[in-house]
């Protein structure tokens, strides 16, 4: 990649486009243009959001190509969920997946991180194509990048030789619980995880060294969004 890459957010309405379809099973998109056609170029990186009341952010791609006019492709007809919307040439730039993410970034944890917060999307989520200051992508990337890392670490685990604990579902349930003083307030995730730490410390049991990392992953597994 190279250095002076620009970064962005597109964003996919799901009343449209099938994005979670689409991230399954394709490994090329291409995606609408509607703002800074001047300035989005070859190899700049995209984050790829779904907007909703779980907005969030599920891949990330690099972009193959300037804006140009160009038909809908074939192969994302199936997830066009209106396709007056798609007809016709259309200023699109080519994509290519580089990594979907197990579970999203969510919009409610991205409000808490100290330089993801001003985001562009979070403060005004109108629109298709948003852009990223440099802070706020590499700040993205190292955000997906610990979760591959997880995710890795997480298919090679040897669960018959290792003596140490992870947490269950159980214990999640009681930290937030223990935590939460009204059913609509917000935890974040790092808050219910110190938690844990705390109790399995005085349990004097001990965790095993990656037990954050693949608590995360088990999170979204368990509740069906990060917690």
């Amino acid at each position: 990649m190279k250095p002076t890459s620009n970064y962005w957010i597109f964003q996919a309405n799901p009343q449209y486009y099938d994005l979670r379809g689409a991230l399954r099973s394709l490994h090329r998109l291409q995606w609408g243009i509607f703002r800074y056609k001047d300035k989005i170029v070859n190899d700049d990186i995209a984050f790829l959001w779904e907007s909703g009341p779980d907005a969030g952010i599920l891949a990330q791609v690099r972009i193959e190509d300037v804006p140009k006019y160009l038909p809908e492709l074939e192969e994302e007809k199936p997830f066009m969920r209106n396709q007056e919307k798609f007809d016709g040439m259309k200023l699109q730039v080519p994509i290519k997946i580089q990594y979907v993410l197990p579970y999203q970034l969510s919009k409610v944890d991205l409000k808490l991180h100290p330089i993801l917060k001003d985001m562009q999307i979070l403060r005004f989520a109108q629109g298709t194509n948003f852009p990223l200051t440099q802070a706020q992508g590499e700040s993205l990337l190292r955000e997906i990048e610990y979760i591959q890392n997880a995710n890795k670490e997480l298919s090679n685990f040897d669960v018959h030789n290792d003596k140490s604990y992870l947490p269950t579902k159980a214990d999640v349930e009681f930290a937030d619980s223990q935590l939460r003083k009204n059913t609509d307030e917000v935890i974040h995730i790092e808050v219910v995880l110190n938690q844990l730490a705390a109790y399995y410390k005085k349990s004097k049991k001990p965790l095993k060294n990656n037990w954050r990392e693949i608590t995360i992953l088990n999170i979204p597994v368990w509740f069906g969004k990060k917690k």
